[in-house]
């Protein structure tokens, strides 16, 4: 990080931080940012390095930085603080979380619970909470959740199967098991909307929430206080049905299904038709399994090279376990959901 010495100190001085003799030290993992350990004489903090948007700019940085800062007002204490950005070069410092990343079968009921908590804490409807912009993904009507899988589905067509061994065995499994089963699925829901057109009736302002966005425990650490909530770079407002899918979704560390009825239960009280949600719940969730099978696959496509060179090399080995995950998330469509 020696290029960007100057802005370093600089954006230590804006955070009122001590800015001489800082020490970085890079740190596993990210597929999105850069990550450092930033030591100074008042202790760690977290530095974040963006990856630069293809029409320039760092609109993550931008949406990050002012969902945690909400966060830090609203529901302090379960995310990291935000401390500093610039917006010039993709850096803002954040609090340093002492904390354990969490793995599979380590998440509890408490946690689960917490995880509501959050949710239901963050929303609001104050000015500072409707000046945040819509979740990068957002989706008003259950015809966005379908454009949304349709679009991850073009791009997996382009997957190049002479790359690699690793390549050649993804684009079979796309052709031959994800894209039929996302068909399959994709023209029972249009079937199910032209029965019950009810059902893609565009969500009321009152009915979209705020969702931290790819939220679960893949992005918290587990510390002494429970929880903390990690990764607000697609944050914003949404359908509160992507929300629940999403985190029932997650394969790397599921929260506990038996938890699902009661953050359904929750999510759908917010608005005056609980039922239609609950029903909305159950018709997207097969789109969003799918949608989940598509991003652990998106390793393989062309168009994501740059942006990966970019956090850090994908190996063979990790390839190969996109690809395992993939499947496991697609059988998890056709066993009991």
């Amino acid at each position: 990080m020696e290029r960007f010495a100057r802005q370093i100190e600089n954006l230590l001085k804006a955070a009122d931080l001590p800015w001489q003799n800082y020490e970085t030290l890079a740190l596993p993992g990210g597929w999105n940012n850069r990550v450092f350990r930033l030591e100074t004489q008042a202790g760690p903090y977290l530095l974040k390095q963006y990856f630069p948007a293809a029409e320039g700019g760092f609109p993550k940085l931008a949406q990050e930085f002012a969902f945690s800062a909400y966060l830090e007002q609203q529901y302090p204490g379960h995310s990291p603080k935000p401390y500093a950005q610039d917006r010039e070069v993709g850096l803002a410092i954040f609090e340093w979380i002492e904390g354990h990343a969490y793995q599979a079968g380590q998440v509890t009921l408490a946690d689960a619970q917490a995880a509501l908590d959050f949710i239901l804490g963050i929303q609001s409807a104050s000015p500072e909470a409707l000046s945040l912009p819509s979740a990068a993904e957002r989706c008003f009507c259950l015809s966005d959740h379908l454009l949304h899988l349709q679009k991850r589905l073009e791009r997996l067509h382009t997957i190049v199967a002479s790359e690699s061994a690793e390549h050649e065995l993804a684009r079979h499994w796309f052709q031959t098991a994800l894209f039929p089963q996302a068909q399959a699925v994709i023209a029972s829901l249009e079937t199910e909307l032209r029965i019950h057109p009810h059902f893609n009736r565009a969500l009321l302002p009152e009915e979209a929430c705020l969702s931290p966005s790819d939220f679960g425990f893949h992005n918290a650490l587990r510390t002494p206080r429970g929880p903390v909530f990690l990764d607000f770079e697609y944050a914003g407002w949404d359908d509160p049905a992507q929300l629940l899918c999403d985190f029932y979704a997650q394969f790397e560390v599921p929260a506990p299904a038996e938890t699902r009825q009661t953050f359904a239960t929750a999510l759908a009280a917010r608005s005056n038709c609980p039922d239609w949600h609950r029903q909305r719940f159950a018709l997207i969730e097969p789109v969003h399994l799918l949608k989940w099978a598509c991003i652990a696959l998106n390793h393989f496509c062309p168009h994501k090279g740059d942006h990966r060179a970019f956090s850090q090399k994908v190996t063979a080995e990790q390839r190969q376990f996109q690809l395992l995950k993939a499947e496991r998330v697609l059988q998890k469509l056709k066993g009991p959901v």
